[in-house]
């Protein structure tokens, strides 16, 4: 009885935790809490409990509505709660919330119309799916590709009207296609119907960036340009040009459905937005959207009006697409699919029958020592760890202390060398689980102990602990052996890649981007520059003299950060603790060039 009052306890502060997070009133929370309840009396409620909380608190939410602000007896449904939050703080998929919904209306005899509603949602999600695929060879037919844009942000801290890029144009169109499709219900979960408003929006933005004369957005090779669009002495068109008939021509539409949009959809809608200050240019013509002065503005005011309509009516947010075209860690190394394939095979079995090397570790260390391991055994030689940990450091995710400092061995109390993996037992607790790990700036290099563990970076991990585990599965892969024929490769996940992007987080708050060569002005201080494997030892005997002859005594201002290439290359050395900060990093360094060399 006490356990099922603690499991009762639980539940209800996972409720309540949901609700503040989603800052719902009172009332919908507490009507959501009690058809909950009724439903566990009365059913069975397999899975996590936190996903029945959240079909609960949707239907709650889709019940109640709230007066508006400054719209004097007018009200807003949904309660201002985001189903696209609600999924992700329920960690519920959008796909596994459509069959739990229609189970919940099912089981709390909800309405035909609520049941329609879910109907409705899961085929727009469905249209928008298949829309979305086809937006991106359309686009990149009309415009530069997204995935290309190498444009720096502007560095100054003053407020200037900077040109949009062909990502941000990317995204704002596809914003400014959800959100007509959206206000249009007879569109919103029609395929065909949909298709064509896409091409109207392609075509609506294409007229645009021609008008403002923006050549550094378009396609050079787009056949619907003007004749003279690259010569010299090209003028700017006075009226737009309508493309519709080329893109249906090229992607396999009827240009009479898309006119008959354009004139009695779009066009009305597009008005609408001028007339409420939602889109700023010029209304006679749908021109100048894109103009520096207009751009932010107009990008802004389409999202929100999409957000306050997303609220409103309960539906996912369809931006969601926007994440597609970003690339995995595979394709940054140009791993073929066959490899792949390889790498999640061994990747599943270190996860799944050698589970001890999870224990204390992070997964991506683990990925990255079967995406190496593969690489050796199919002999590709160019992606070695270095390349390897370069491409990891492209990922959002990335922290340099997950390949710096890796759990090694744990240690006991007298500083006796504990049992390291398969040999340790589960119930060797030896150290508490409260203990804080180690943080880069403290914790970098290899055999370093730390309040009774022994980390290292991911070569020595490798070496030390992966290699003994999994070598004997390891090599049924090697391409000479030829046992890989009789084995079976795990089918690749289809989860959604990380940016390949040259962002890189350095702290929660801090981003970094490397910087353009060509736009780093020349400095009137000499330069030194070394180049790893390439440059002569001498460049690098200039660079540390001049760093030795700096005055000790004067204060250096800021910290110097430590490159993320600063991996110890050799198993056996390890830095004095005495040891200067110039000097740990020559020997880093002649560390990596004896390993090349051999």
């Amino acid at each position: 009885m006490g356990q099922s009052d603690d499991i009762e306890d639980s539940m209800y502060g996972r409720h309540q935790d949901l609700c503040q997070k989603l800052n719902m009133d009172a009332t919908a929370a507490s009507e959501a809490w009690k058809s909950y309840e009724t439903i566990r009396q009365n059913y069975t409620l397999e899975g996590d409990q936190l996903h029945w909380i959240g079909c609960a608190v949707y239907v709650a939410c889709r019940k109640f509505s709230i007066p508006t602000v400054g719209r004097p007896g007018t009200n807003v449904e949904g309660n201002c709660v985001s189903l696209t939050r609600l999924l992700q703080l329920c960690n519920l998929p959008l796909i596994q919330f459509f069959t739990k919904s229609k189970s919940w209306a099912d089981m709390a005899n909800m309405p035909q119309d609520f049941r329609a509603r879910i109907e409705k949602l899961e085929a727009n999600f469905s249209v928008s799916m298949v829309i979305f695929k086809k937006y991106q060879p359309i686009f990149a037919d009309i415009f530069k590709d997204p995935r290309e844009d190498t444009s720096r942000p502007p560095r100054s801290r003053r407020h200037k009207a900077v040109p949009c890029t062909p990502s941000r144009v990317f995204e704002f169109c596809w914003t400014l296609f959800i959100c007509i499709k959206g206000a249009i219900h007879d569109i919103s979960d029609d395929l065909v119907n949909s298709y064509h408003l896409l091409l109207v929006c392609c075509d609506l933005v294409y007229n645009n960036a021609l008008l403002a004369n923006r050549k550094d957005l378009l396609n050079p090779n787009f056949p619907g340009l003007p004749a003279n669009f690259n010569d010299d002495n090209y003028t700017l068109p006075q009226t737009p040009n309508c493309i519709i008939n080329l893109l249906c021509e090229r992607h396999d539409a009827i240009a009479v459905e898309a006119k008959a949009i354009k004139e009695y959809c779009v066009k009305n809608y597009i008005n609408k937005l001028f007339n409420e200050r939602i889109l700023r240019g010029d209304q006679s013509n749908f021109s100048g959207m894109l103009e520096a002065l207009n751009f932010d503005g107009n990008n802004k005011a389409v999202n929100k009006s999409y957000e306050q309509r997303m609220l409103s009516v309960g539906d996912f947010d369809e931006r969601i697409f926007l994440a597609e075209w970003r690339r995995d860690l595979c394709n940054s190394l140009e791993i073929s699919d066959n490899d792949k394939k390889k790498i999640w095979t061994i990747f599943e079995y270190s996860i799944k029958e050698r589970t001890k090397l999870m224990k204390d570790r992070h997964l991506d260390q683990i990925l990255m020592c079967a995406i190496y391991v593969i690489c050796k055994l199919v002999r590709m030689e160019r992606n070695s760890f270095t390349e390897i940990m370069r491409c990891y450091r492209l990922q959002p995710q990335a922290e340099s202390h997950i390949y710096r400092s890796v759990l090694i061995e744990k240690v006991s109390n007298d500083g006796d060398p504990g049992t390291t993996g398969n040999e340790r037992s589960e119930d060797n607790t030896m150290l508490g689980e409260n203990m804080t790990p180690p943080t880069p700036t403290n914790m970098a290099g290899t055999s370093q102990n730390f309040d009774g563990e022994i980390r290292g970076d991911l070569i020595k991990f490798y070496n030390t602990m992966y290699v003994p585990q999994v070598k004997e599965f390891a090599n049924k892969f090697g391409s000479a052996r030829g046992s890989v024929m009789n084995l079976s490769l795990s089918p690749l996940p289809k989860g959604k890649a990380p940016a390949n992007s040259p962002v890189r987080r350095v702290t929660s708050s801090i981003m970094t981007r490397t910087l353009d060569p060509k736009a780093i002005s020349a400095s009137p201080a000499p330069q030194l520059s070394y180049c790893f494997s390439r440059s002569p030892a001498k460049d690098l005997e200039a660079i540390n003299k001049m760093m030795i002859s700096v005055d000790a005594k004067k204060s250096v201002g800021k910290r110097l950060l430590t490159d993320d290439t600063d991996v110890e290359m050799t198993e056996g050395s390890s830095p004095k603790k005495t040891a200067t900060f110039v000097a740990r990093k020559l020997e880093n360094i002649i560390g990596e060039r004896r390993t090349q060399n051999q």
